[in-house]
């Protein structure tokens, strides 16, 4: 389990932090690929507090280049961000290292 101890976020109509206290689960399966599960929440700039699980699939096949792509449960209260409650979201996932212990995540929306 690796927690999740902050961090900033920013997007289209929101912007604000990561609140630490989240966790990522990680399960290394026996045929090399990694299954993640984070759950954590975002604070906006405004002070809502915006929910997530995202579900990762980190693999490296053998006759092709590394991928890491997830889905997002994204949970808002009704108001400004509620439309967030409304879409279905994918993500991918790079790593900072060695520069910093830390990932980009970049979530796009389905529509």
């Amino acid at each position: 389990m690796v927690p999740i101890i902050g961090g900033s976020f920013e997007g289209p109509g929101l912007r604000g932090k990561v609140m630490a206290g989240g966790a990522d689960r990680q399960l290394l399966r026996h045929d090399g690929a990694k299954n993640l599960d984070a759950i954590y929440e975002l604070k906006t700039e405004d002070g809502v507090i915006i929910s997530v699980r995202n579900t990762v699939l980190s693999r490296s096949p053998k006759d092709g280049p590394r991928y890491v792509f997830s889905t997002l449960q994204i949970t808002a209260p009704e108001g400004k961000y509620g439309w967030l409650n409304d879409f279905v979201y994918v993500g991918t996932l790079s790593s900072l290292r060695p520069e910093r212990e830390a990932v980009v995540i970049r979530v796009y929306k389905v529509v």
